[in-house]
């Protein structure tokens, strides 16, 4: 067999091969590039090229690459209000009773979950949400703004910011990085925080790092609220959730 009618036949083999088969049961490399190891297959998720290790690997949470959206979010409504029941701009808040006051805290629907055993030194992600605001003309102390949780561990609070009077609808923003100190501890901080109002630094956070985080079951991250006074026409309506993977 001449090597130009082998190389024909090697073609036709590859271009004949359904597309996603696999052509060997401990292959390690794809388009000449390795594939990530271990390699942990999640259902549900692609393949993706991993920036950081230079390798092929899974997508998805527990198993997301770097640079990867783990979850983007827009609730169709998703609003607490300081009065039970209350109707503000015709949205109809998510919690039927007054907010509890003092430190305990309500919050909002939308989340994310955290998968069991996820965190080690170094590994970091970034939440980000965007929300809107309503207040009355007297509008209530509010004990931290919003809280960054994940179970039962409150990462992020600020210091009781002062909050702006006669709002409709205003809109604002919070980011916060949480880096994994340890497989059982995380260190959070926020990257902004653009509470419409304050007399304090809104990027100080309330909560000594770092903070320890249940790792034996998957753990929801959630933002949390709350008033002093439950006054009506005071609200805040958490539009968008981004968690992102970055590293």
């Amino acid at each position: 067999m001449t090597i130009k009618l082998y190389r024909w036949l090697v073609l036709f083999v590859l271009l004949t091969i359904p597309a996603g088969a696999q052509i060997s049961s401990n292959a390690t490399r794809l388009r000449n590039q390795n594939l990530c190891n271990p390699l942990t297959p999640v259902s549900g998720s692609a393949l993706v090229w991993n920036l950081a290790s230079r390798c092929w690997g899974p997508s998805g949470a527990g198993n997301a690459l770097a640079g990867n959206a783990l979850s983007a979010t827009t609730p169709a409504s998703d609003t607490l209000c300081a009065k039970g029941a209350d109707t503000i701009s015709g949205i109809t808040c998510n919690n039927a009773a007054d907010s509890p006051g003092g430190a305990t805290l309500v919050a909002f629907n939308t989340l994310y979950t955290i998968p069991a055993n996820y965190w080690a030194q170094g590994v970091t992600l970034r939440v980000t949400a965007q929300f809107n605001q309503w207040t009355s003309s007297s509008p209530p102390a509010m004990f931290n703004g919003v809280v960054l949780s994940i179970g039962a561990a409150n990462l992020y609070a600020n210091f009781a910011p002062t909050v702006t009077v006669s709002m409709t609808k205003s809109g604002w923003s919070a980011s916060w990085v949480i880096t994994g100190a340890s497989a059982t501890t995380v260190i959070a901080n926020a990257l902004s925080f653009n509470f419409p109002g304050g007399t304090t630094a809104l990027t100080r956070n309330a909560i000594p790092m770092p903070a320890t985080v249940t790792v034996a079951s998957p753990q929801t991250l959630t933002i949390q609220t709350n008033w002093n006074v439950a006054t009506p026409g005071n609200a805040i309506q958490l539009l968008s959730l981004l968690v992102e993977r970055v590293n």
